[in-house]
């Protein structure tokens, strides 16, 4: 597999290309030119961007990291030739400004090249873990460590123990292990929780057999109660027909009683009317009295006053103009006689006048005073009349009060016969209180002999007692029950037991061929273990003594951590990689990891490497270069670097790529 053609805007990329051919690739340029991007970029086409990875303190993730600076969208498209086919891997971004689903097409043709996301393990053959422990070597990142699903390890001992690297001897170890321990495991597992369970059950079934039995007796017991409750029953119910039917005559009676006295009740008169005649009587004879009665006598001294001064001021009148008159004809003196002659006649004819009219007005007295009489008897008779025919249109005036006692006798007779109608009424209220007439006619009809010995009180008081006895029954009869059917029927829980006793069985044959299967594979490990580390050993030192100049020529390999020491010569004892300088330490990493690549791909994918060479010295940097250039006529190798001693070292070398980054 071969990376011709890289396009990216893509964190400092914007609209980049860098075209790379078979070999070699040495691309330089100084800090900031993109080297690492680039290098991340190559991973992110193949294995995409997380979307879920967040940014924390002294970490930023790399959907923020790689943002474009530019502000434009994300964008990427690799071209690689695989199997000698030219394909082409495209990603877009969408409102989240991240890479989306890669695009995979046969440039030959333009077909969906049918290869799942991401791309990098169908094309590589490995995840991307693997991937970044082996063939992409990011800048500072040479220990393969942090292989913390251990996907790097299992591939590597698979490929080493069986060829195969989907299989290994750990994995089948930890199959066969974690399928025993389903079986048993201390408390747990199919055997002792089916053993729990089993002992449960039992248990269960012999407690639930008791409370069956204890059950049955309390049922038969219930019933027992219930027949003579219901005996006693039918009694009680012959004595409440015969109560009920005492009861209900003497509702009847009362009902009754209540009818006739409610018959001799009638309207009340009206005592204020009654009254009002009564006085209207006496209104009316006293003036009967009135009328027969002489007028009494009227004061004329004022009349009679008025009539002799009448007369003498006539007299006086006529006595001065009869004496002028007559003095002057005649004599003074018969004038005087004949003035005191006028003047007494006309005094007299004054006063008779004065009479007249007093005698008059008395006349007319009388006659005003007959007609007020007349008018106040007529008045009182009529009034007498009127409201004496409201009580009875038969009755005479002058029967008013005997009328009025006939109606008073009467009434009493009424308040009577309402007293009646209250007692009546009282002793119906206090039968019919709390008792449904429909129910108590229904009780009466019933039959049923009452048996002379029978205490009904006693017999009430058992029926209580069973009623009581009864109703506890039924609750423990419900609640045993309700304890049975919540665990089961005994035939179910038996049912049970047996296919208990089956899966334990089973489990105990299986548990023991699952441990004979362990010891097997226990007695093979050490045949296995002799095979495994040798062949990452061979691969690592071959190129670790080529690049030290024999200098260490022997890898040991330890355990599934990939504990690493160095020997000078076969004879040396170990060195630790904790005494080795830091440039020997990057140059052991790097062996080990083009080792692994050799080992775990099956195909010669390309290998990445970003500025690995800083510890290097200038003679052990040519030699890695050197057998960079052995490994990359197998396969292509990509190296960024940010020092120019890379490309001045190969300079006019035909097989080198040289790519200079503005």
């Amino acid at each position: 597999m071969i990376y011709r053609e890289l396009n990216a805007t893509f964190g400092a990329l914007s609209n980049a290309k860098l075209e790379l051919k078979e070999g070699l690739n040495i691309v330089y340029g100084p800090n900031e030119s993109g080297k690492s991007t680039w290098s991340a970029f190559l991973r992110a086409m193949l294995y995409g961007i997380s979307t879920r990875e967040q940014s924390k303190i002294g970490f930023l993730a790399d959907k923020e990291k790689y943002k474009p600076w530019s502000g434009a969208p994300m964008y990427g498209r690799l071209r690689l030739t695989v199997d000698g086919r030219p394909v082409c891997i495209e990603r877009t971004s969408a409102r989240t400004g991240i890479l989306q689903k890669a695009t995979v097409t046969y440039e030959d043709t333009g077909l969906d090249a049918g290869i799942p996301e991401p791309p990098g393990e169908t094309l590589l053959g490995v995840k991307k873990e693997v991937f970044e422990r082996s063939a992409l070597t990011p800048q500072g990142a040479l220990a393969v460590t942090g292989d913390k699903d251990g996907e790097l390890v299992r591939k590597i001992t698979s490929l080493v123990q069986t060829g195969d690297d989907e299989t290994s001897f750990s994995t089948a170890k930890a199959r066969l292990e974690k399928w025993r321990r389903a079986r048993k495991y201390n408390r747990s597992g199919t055997i002792p929780t089916t053993e729990e369970k089993l002992a449960q059950d039992l248990s269960e079934l012999e407690r639930l057999r008791a409370q069956a039995a204890v059950l049955g007796e309390q049922i038969a017991k219930k019933n027992e109660y219930q027949e003579e409750a219901a005996k006693l029953g039918e009694l009680r119910t012959a004595w409440e027909s015969h109560q009920a039917a005492q009861k209900l005559s003497e509702i009847r009676a009362a009902e009754k009683n209540l009818e006739t006295a409610q018959s001799r009740v009638k309207p009340l008169p009206d005592e204020a009317k009654l009254t009002r005649v009564l006085e209207l009587e006496h209104m009316w004879k006293e003036a009967l009295r009135n009328q027969n009665q002489p007028m009494e006598t009227v004061d004329v001294s004022r009349e009679t006053i008025s009539s002799v001064l009448l007369g003498v001021a006539v007299g006086v009148v006529s006595f001065a103009a009869v004496g002028a008159l007559f003095g002057s004809i005649l004599t003074w003196n018969i004038g005087l006689i004949c003035g005191g002659f006028a003047g007494i006649l006309a005094f007299c004819a004054g006063f008779i006048i004065g009479s007249v009219r007093k005698n008059k007005k008395l006349r007319e007295l009388e006659r005003l005073d007959v007609a007020q009489k007349e008018a106040a008897v007529g008045n009182a008779e009529q009034a007498l009349a009127s409201t004496l025919h409201e009580l009875d249109e038969t009755a005479r005036i002058e029967e008013a009060s005997v009328v009025v006692e006939r109606i008073r006798r009467g009434a009493a007779e009424i308040h009577r016969a309402m007293s009646d109608v209250a007692v009546a009424n009282e002793r119906l209220s206090l039968l019919m209180r709390g008792v449904d007439l429909a129910e108590l006619e229904r009780k009466a009809t019933l039959s049923g002999e009452i048996p002379p010995e029978l205490d009904l009180e006693v017999a009430m008081q058992r029926v209580g007692f069973l009623t009581r006895a009864i109703h506890d029954l039924e609750l423990d009869c419900t609640a045993r029950q309700a304890a049975l059917e919540a665990k089961g029927s005994i035939a179910e829980l038996t049912e049970r037991a047996v296919e208990e006793k089956k899966i334990i069985m089973t489990a105990e044959r299986e548990y023991s061929a699952l441990t004979l299967a362990l010891d097997t594979l226990a007695e093979v490990n050490g045949e296995l273990e002799r095979r495994f580390a040798p062949v990452l050993e061979k691969k690592a030192a071959e190129i670790l003594k080529d690049v030290t100049n024999g200098r260490f020529d022997t890898v040991d390999l330890r355990g599934t951590e990939l504990e690493l020491s160095v020997h000078e010569n076969p004879s040396a004892p170990p060195r630790s990689i904790l005494s080795l300088s830091g440039g020997t330490l990057d140059e052991l990493y790097l062996c080990l990891r083009l080792a692994i690549c050799d080992t775990i791909f099956e195909k010669p994918v390309p290998i990445i490497l970003d500025d690995v060479f800083v510890n290097y010295d200038d003679t052990r940097l040519a030699r890695m270069l050197a057998r960079l250039k052995e490994i990359a006529k197998e396969r292509q190798v990509i190296l960024f670097t940010c020092h120019k001693r890379e490309t001045l070292a190969l300079q006019g070398d035909a097989q080198v790529n040289c790519i200079e980054l503005g």
